[in-house]
């Protein structure tokens, strides 16, 4: 049995963009992060040690935005959704990343994956 552990409006900060002004200061930056899991186990012994702990999920997501600096979306959102698969118990992973008042006129831009 699958279900969905879920990360809603992570809010980070981080250096992100192709522009040279956005090379150097931090801009907000929203995330999502659905986590397909089999909490069978975890349902009978209550054991957060049988589940994924959604608290080291987000302290992983925000080292890799506070580490790093990429020019696209693409490529931070791509970084967090294979860490997320290789570091912890999931199967599928959809991440969504967006970046708010990017452009004139749009409340955000952003990017959903699924791997």
């Amino acid at each position: 049995m699958l279900d969905k552990i879920f990360i809603k409006g992570l809010l980070l900060e981080a250096i992100i963009g192709v522009y040279p002004h956005e090379k150097t200061v931090k801009q907000p930056i929203s995330i999502d992060i659905e986590m397909e899991v089999d909490v069978t186990l975890a349902v009978k012994t209550d054991l957060i040690k049988d589940t994924v702990d959604y608290d080291l999920v987000m302290d992983r997501v925000t080292e890799i935005v506070e580490k790093s600096h990429y020019d696209l979306l693409e490529s931070l959102i791509e970084k967090i959704a294979t860490t997320i698969l290789s570091e912890f118990k999931v199967s599928k992973v959809r991440c969504t990343l967006c970046k708010p008042r990017a452009i004139t006129n749009a409340q955000s831009v952003g990017i959903s994956i699924e791997r």
